[in-house]
């Protein structure tokens, strides 16, 4: 598909004489992040920095939604595969969990449905709410 739209454009650019040609910024698959992750595993720690010896800064539980706020590759890896720290923001709290511990969505509607499939039940679009006020999952003081 990307192929036809270039070509479309490269004969559209070439047919009109004297003018500039089209440049279109280009966008990459790592322009793709999760913004929304569901705790997977019964208990977690979040961390002050992206370190298993940082600081625990709060908890989450199996079922907890939170928001993405940034993502960190680790110097190690497990299986050979390189290790992620997910930063992320619950409840006030901001803090870091390993991706293992999480199940990462691209919408908050996505990941709030996966994590109330455990509870039997959906998630419609008008639960949603945007902005940074919602309610999302249970960080505080567990």
């Amino acid at each position: 598909m990307l192929g036809v739209i270039v070509s479309v454009l490269g004969v559209v650019s070439c047919a009109q004489d004297g003018e500039s040609a089209v440049v279109l910024p280009t966008t990459g698959v790592s322009d793709i992040r999760p913004s929304w992750a569901v705790v997977v595993s019964t208990y977690v720690r979040l961390r002050d920095e992206a370190d298993s010896e940082s600081p625990i800064t709060g908890h989450l539980r199996a079922g907890d939604v939170a928001e993405v706020v940034s993502i960190s590759l680790s110097p190690y890896s497990a299986n050979g595969h390189q290790l992620r720290w997910i930063e992320l923001a619950a409840e006030g709290h901001t803090g870091w969990v390993l991706e293992n511990d999480l199940q990462l969505f691209s919408s908050e509607r996505r990941a709030r449905n996966a994590a109330a499939t455990v509870q039997g039940s959906e998630v419609s679009d008008d639960q949603v709410s945007v902005g940074g006020s919602e309610d999302t999952g249970g960080a505080g003081g567990r």
